[in-house]
């Protein structure tokens, strides 16, 4: 009877774990899709999801590299600053309670970070963390976002956004770090071209005549 309880205690251990929700890490463009006009900035934020919530899994450091179709985005390269990341780029721009991110927690502003383009449609951005596990663990958010990205839409297309799956990089804050691993999704950004002049007075010829009727009734 004893073996028999222990196993019926242990099939029940098993179906209570295996009916927890796993965590499963994604990482994502917001917004997903957007459409633009040529000439006109496109921002986008790079999200991560599904972290530990108080608890580990929390991120201690990442290396990505964005693609993009440079013949439609284009991205601003100046480095104002000389601090190793363009402009263009903010990174880890979430704040916390105590002013500081979430892969820097009490904003001390040591942390290696990189924003650049390494070749032609590929943005890298890469951020390590030189805070403890324990806090990293406990006040990290279990969604943020790793960076907001200024495009500049340069021609009619449409340009997928997505992240390489064979470069990525993602550890977590333990001593020695793990490898995490996170479902990517790609988003895109649909440029149009400018309205022509022509078409902008006809609309506006129009609708100067019916307030003009409007006023007569």
């Amino acid at each position: 009877m004893k073996k028999i309880f222990l196993i019926l205690m242990a099939s029940l251990v098993m179906s209570i774990l295996i009916s927890l929700p796993a965590l499963a890490i994604t990482i994502d463009f917001q917004p997903a899709s957007q459409d633009v006009t040529i000439g006109d900035p496109v921002i986008v934020d790079l999200i991560i999801s599904e972290l530990g919530d108080g608890v580990a899994p929390s991120l201690g450091a990442f290396d990505i590299d964005i693609l993009f179709d440079p013949t439609i985005l284009g991205v601003d390269t100046t480095d104002s600053d000389f601090d190793g990341v363009i402009d263009s780029v903010v990174i880890d721009p979430d704040t916390n309670t105590f002013g500081g991110t979430q892969l820097d927690i009490w904003g001390f502003g040591a942390n290696w970070l990189s924003a650049s383009i390494s070749s032609p449609g590929v943005l890298n951005i890469y951020d390590v963390s030189l805070d403890s596990t324990t806090d990293l663990n406990t006040y990290q958010a279990p969604s943020f976002t790793l960076a907001t990205i200024t495009f500049d839409a340069l021609a009619v297309g449409t340009s997928t956004l997505s992240i390489d799956p064979a470069t990525i990089w993602l550890v977590d804050a333990a001593d020695p770090p793990n490898s995490l691993t996170a479902t990517l999704t790609a988003g895109s950004v649909n440029v149009n071209p400018v309205p022509e002049p022509a078409t902008c007075l006809l609309m506006g010829v129009g609708l100067a005549g019916f307030l003009g009727l409007r006023r007569k009734m």
